[in-house]
């Protein structure tokens, strides 16, 4: 006989309704050098990744399969400063590029990563974005 699924008891300060979605910080991310790293507007973008991050029933989930756009933050904070919080993330090791063609507009496709376990110390790989080179004249 399978288990009943339990159902998260939010309470009133955490959530508008007893069944709601849910994104997980842990202890040991907030205090780890990488999140030290972080400002609050990095730490804001982090945040509406993770809640892009979905878990299915049949144990299915899109850790590498997350996208954010500019136009879907622009109501957060504006596309310069969403982009250097992305730049910061990768940094930090938080996010991971899956996919980016920054000659097309096709959304880049992130992914969670665990490299921020690592953040600080002598063997961890720090990646970059590949950026969109322009001419000075705009074309």
């Amino acid at each position: 006989m399978p288990r009943k699924p339990r159902k998260a008891n939010f309470e009133p300060y955490e959530s508008m309704s007893a069944n709601s979605n849910y994104l997980r910080i842990t202890h040991s991310m907030l205090k780890s050098k990488a999140w030290q790293a972080l400002d609050p507007y990095d730490m804001t973008a982090y945040v509406y990744f993770k809640s892009k991050y979905t878990r299915k029933k049949n144990g299915d989930f899109n850790n590498k399969d997350i996208s954010l756009t500019y136009k879907e933050m622009e109501s957060v904070m504006s596309w310069q400063r969403f982009s250097k919080s992305i730049d910061k993330l990768l940094a930090t090791g938080f996010i991971d590029i899956v996919r980016h063609s920054p000659q097309t507009r096709d959304a880049t496709i992130y992914g969670l990563s665990s490299r921020w376990h690592k953040y600080g110390e002598p063997d961890f790989k720090e990646v970059k974005r590949a950026k969109l080179k322009r001419s000075k004249d705009g074309k």
